[in-house]
């Protein structure tokens, strides 16, 4: 799935793409420019497909932006063998994956900063993506893992979902609290990310 949202800076409007794996719910793909341009939308795609080589029939899905109806994005498609889906006229719900996303990068970063750059806020939001929603991020559809470790130690997923009811039943810690700690205890590999940030 894919949208675009845009940034204020004190340069003008930072534009980014954005492709989410929604199996995985993680960001993909993205791309920023400032322009919003078919340009942006298939630099999201072409990121998202070097970066998960996905099997054929895969389908994609975003509104109905002129970005993303360009001749020149469903070029792009049919390259990757990747079928095309739109949101019906006037359903905006259809993409609301993707701007549950936008929701959150604007409510828990965007918000509380200036730019002053478009650089610098383009920096700020790799950042986000990659070292936090991506790597430490809990999503609710994946029982409170991240969508890294979902993808690593899918397992756990089962696993985490009988510690979050022993800990609803017995435990007075705030969930951010137990999250962690439930995390550090099971997996290594979280527990070097959490030692970084």
């Amino acid at each position: 799935m894919g949208d675009i949202t845009y940034i204020p800076t004190d340069e003008g409007w930072l534009y980014a793409a954005i492709v989410k794996d929604l199996c995985l719910k993680k960001i993909v793909g993205y791309s920023f420019s400032s322009r919003i341009d078919t340009n942006l939308t298939v630099t999201a795609l072409k990121m998202a497909v070097n970066r998960q080589k996905p099997q054929d029939n895969l389908i994609f899905h975003s509104d109905r932006g002129v970005q993303y109806a360009s001749a020149g994005y469903r070029e792009a498609l049919a390259e990757y063998n990747i079928t095309q889906s739109m949101s019906r006229k006037g359903e905006p719900y259809d993409n609301a994956v993707a701007e549950n996303f936008f929701s959150c990068l604007k409510c828990e970063l965007v918000h509380h900063k200036h730019y002053r750059t478009r650089s610098e806020a383009q920096a700020d939001i790799f950042a986000y993506i990659e070292a936090y929603y991506n790597s430490v991020r809990p999503q609710s559809a994946l029982n409170w893992l991240s969508p890294v470790e979902y993808a690593v130690f899918p397992d756990l997923m089962d696993r985490k979902k009988c510690d979050i009811m022993k800990w609803t039943q017995t435990n007075s810690k705030s969930q951010e609290e137990f999250l962690c700690q439930s995390k550090k205890e099971q997996c290594p590999l979280v527990m070097t990310m959490h030692s970084r940030v």
